[in-house]
């Protein structure tokens, strides 16, 4: 789905990346890793055209990511960055929900489903608090239902268990680990809680280039 030619990409004062040829795993769960400020997040943002100026070529689905549009690319990956409150899109937890799922009224209907999922979470209690009153973490779990209301999307995941308790982690490994070989999912995570045991490509940044490691 995704796929790299002769990629790269640098600043005025760092090169990140140079000649880089790849293609990531269209079903699979690949791992991103790399030391901090190699490019990681960057690379993220490059994807799903929220950062531009790069050479070179990316292919989405086999079409030039310079000739689609940001609302296109939704449509086909879901990118959950690293700063939960960034992807917060409504007022309160089931206002965000609703957006991620474009559903910008509520039937009664949408509401009980998003409201069964924010209580299988520990969340429903929250459900109508402004985001401002909600901890990281809170939000960290808001962000992981609107991974089960995507689905069908490619995911990118920017340090998803980062904030996270050691159980709601688990829910997160569940929620990726059920989504494998049908619609692949790209993760960058310092953290291992278990990933490892259910990733297919394992990519790392070095020396301005993405090479996959052996797993």
């Amino acid at each position: 789905m995704i796929r790299m030619r002769n990629f790269g990409f640098g600043y005025a004062d760092k090169i990140l990346f140079e000649a880089v040829n790849l293609e990531l795993n269209p079903s699979g769960i690949t791992l991103l890793t790399g030391s901090n400020g190699c490019g990681k997040t960057t690379l993220c943002r490059i994807i799903t055209s929220l950062q531009s100026g790069y050479s070179g070529q990316i292919l989405i689905d086999q079409k030039d990511r310079k000739n689609l549009t940001t609302p296109v690319i939704a449509e086909k990956i879901l990118y959950l960055k690293q700063e939960p409150s960034y992807n917060f899109v409504g007022l309160t937890a089931i206002d965000n929900l609703l957006c991620w799922e474009k559903k910008f009224t509520s039937s009664d209907n949408e509401k009980t489903k998003i409201l069964s999922l924010l209580e299988n979470m520990d969340l429903r209690e929250l459900s109508e608090n402004p985001v401002w009153e909600l901890s990281s973490g809170q939000i960290k779990r808001i962000n992981l239902i609107a991974l089960l209301l995507n689905q069908e999307k490619y995911w990118i995941l920017d340090e998803p268990f980062a904030g996270l308790d050691h159980k709601s982690a688990q829910t997160a490994i569940e929620i990726i680990s059920q989504k494998k070989s049908k619609y692949g999912s790209l993760i960058i995570s310092h953290q291992n809680n278990g990933l490892l045991d259910i990733i297919d490509q394992k990519l790392e940044i070095s020396d301005k280039k993405i090479i996959e490691n052996l797993l």
